[in-house]
């Protein structure tokens, strides 16, 4: 039985080469493509350290052509990016499963991402097929959809920690969360660097972080979240 095949666009960030790693050591799986500006032409095998002796990373455009022939593709790329390669992967006339990991498809309300993700979001009947892929609170949905918005990282763990209360409780959640500098992503960035953060723990986008209208969206109910960044080596 011939294995389903699946692409990795995005593939040389932090959750990218992760994804990679994970997925080329799934027996049940195929890695065909991976999808990389930074590392276009290069051995796969030579950046995660499992053998896959004859796939090279692609460009994106090229990577974005391939994918559309897998049985999914899985997208590891910043929201605006995300926003504009889904419309060519899903819709009625396409058979490819997507998972976006970014926040493109994540809020219902297409009018919310100019405030919280900074781009008009041009694809509302793409939102209003996204199913919102954190299988605890939705496994059922999820068996079925051709289009999955992978959950935010903290907004998978205020989730699933407020849920069990959640229906008990009302009034407005009050959250405080801390994150590595690893949630930021890649790029360089001075307040991201060692000597800003070493022993040290600050808030940041307090009150308007992205994940906040997805926690709320996915509890029902208003939350005031501020987000902390943190060394976790030098304070944990």
């Amino acid at each position: 039985m011939q294995r389903p095949t699946l692409a990795i666009l995005g593939a040389s960030g932090y959750a990218g080469v992760e994804l990679t790693r994970l997925i080329a050591l799934h027996p049940g799986v195929e890695l065909v493509v991976a999808g990389s500006d930074r590392w276009a032409n290069e051995p796969v095998e030579a950046r995660i350290g499992v053998p896959l002796p004859k796939l090279k990373y692609a460009t994106p455009e090229r990577a974005l052509e391939h994918a559309a022939s897998c049985t999914a593709v899985l997208l590891a790329t910043p929201a605006e990016i995300s926003h504009d390669y889904v419309p060519r992967l899903a819709g009625p006339t396409k058979t490819t499963t997507v998972i976006d990991l970014s926040g493109a498809f994540r809020l219902r309300d297409a009018a919310a991402y100019a405030r919280h993700y900074g781009f008009v979001h041009q694809h509302s009947a793409l939102l209003a097929e996204a199913v919102y892929g954190l299988p605890e609170l939705g496994r059922a949905r999820i068996a079925g959809a051709k289009l999955i918005a992978n959950p935010g990282c903290y907004a998978t763990a205020i989730q699933l920690a407020i849920a069990p209360l959640a229906s008990l409780v009302t009034g407005r959640w009050i959250v405080d969360a801390v994150s590595g500098v690893t949630g930021a992503g890649r790029k360089a960035t001075e307040a991201m660097s060692f000597a800003e953060v070493a022993g040290d723990v600050h808030a940041y986008r307090a009150l308007r972080h992205q994940h906040a209208p997805e926690i709320a969206q996915g509890i029902g109910g208003p939350v005031s979240f501020v987000p902390r960044v943190v060394d976790a080596g030098g304070v944990l």
